[in-house]
């Protein structure tokens, strides 16, 4: 067999290992330690800088937020992340009003009633029993973590990726 036929043979073999996934798997092995990392970093930059928003008065803050993500590796090249309130103390919401309330409006303490101001703190402290004034809100925890993760994507992780995605495909080629 000559070197032709050689050089064919392997670019067969690794358009193989593209189509199947298989190369992307190891790519995503690879970098994926990062990525996990990363998006973590900037939902706790995010929370941090949104609990710097605002000072408490009526509550103790938990720091749960940051224990509510989770990053999930789904296979085939795909991770996802989700948002569980049952991960953290201290709120008297599930997840669904705690993520969309706090996570996505920017609203402070948990609050889940919506009144004519917009949304409320239940109170008295402690109990929780009835809707109280209205929850201070300031910018978006979900918002902020989504542009800082688009920027390391974009700045470091794609080109990473890309890098190994090279590096593994040379190396099959010139075995």
């Amino acid at each position: 067999m000559g070197i032709l036929d050689e050089a064919i043979k392997r670019a067969e073999a690794l358009v193989k290992e593209i189509e199947s996934g298989k190369l992307l798997e190891e790519v995503l092995n690879e970098v994926y330690p990062e990525i996990e990392s990363y998006l973590k970093q900037c939902v706790d930059e995010a929370v941090d800088a949104f609990y710097g928003t605002y000072s408490p008065r009526y509550y103790n803050r938990t720091e749960g937020l940051k224990e509510m993500w989770e990053v999930k590796r789904m296979g085939k090249g795909q991770f996802r992340t989700s948002f569980d309130g049952n991960l953290a103390g201290g709120y008297h919401q599930n997840s669904e009003i705690i993520f969309q309330n706090v996570m996505m409006q920017g609203y402070h303490g948990g609050s889940g009633g919506k009144g004519a101001d917009g949304i409320q703190w239940r109170r008295p402290y402690k109990k929780y029993t009835e809707w109280g004034r209205s929850a201070p809100r300031t910018s978006s925890p979900y918002d902020e973590a989504i542009t800082q993760f688009d920027s390391i994507w974009y700045s470091y992780l794609k080109p990473k990726g890309e890098n190994v995605l090279r590096q593994l495909g040379r190396e099959r080629l010139y075995m």
